[in-house]
């Protein structure tokens, strides 16, 4: 991220027999242009919820990332989906000092819709600030974890 606006949303979609069909972040604030994605979409469309959760976030294995900011975005959307993919299973509790918190759960006839608030303790070093009045130079915010 640019700085340190953790304030991001993660929407999450999984058919009923469990596989990813979409999952989009959405930033309010800064950082917009570079965590507002569905980085990872392609790659991750149709695979099951258990096979996105055996993804390693610290070595990719279906994309290659081209520089730091791919890398950097890499890991944040597997993270961030891996943790919504986890309080939608009940296999990780959801609240409001998670990093994944529940906004929503639809659960339409056949996918589930999970809207949360993510919020992940990662580095801001590979994307420069998106103006000048950014706040990068503040002190880093630990992530909240229950």
């Amino acid at each position: 991220m640019p700085c340190n606006d953790l304030n991001e949303y993660l929407r999450v979609t999984v058919s009923e027999d469990g596989h990813l069909e979409e999952y989009r972040y959405v930033k309010a604030h800064c950082g917009r242009g570079v965590g507002d994605a569905s980085f990872l979409l392609d790659a991750l469309r149709g695979l099951s919820v258990e096979e996105v959760l055996a993804l390693s976030p610290e070595s990719p294995t279906f994309i290659n990332p081209a520089d730091s900011r791919e890398a950097f975005l890499y890991k944040k959307h597997l993270a961030g989906l891996q943790a919504a993919l986890r309080v939608l299973t009940g296999r990780e509790a959801c609240g409001p000092d998670s990093a994944c918190a529940a906004a929503r759960i639809e659960c339409e006839e056949t996918r589930t819709v999970l809207t949360a608030r993510i919020s992940m303790n990662t580095p801001a070093a590979p994307i420069p600030p998106c103006h000048s009045t950014c706040r990068s130079a503040a002190p880093a915010i630990p992530a909240r974890r229950g």
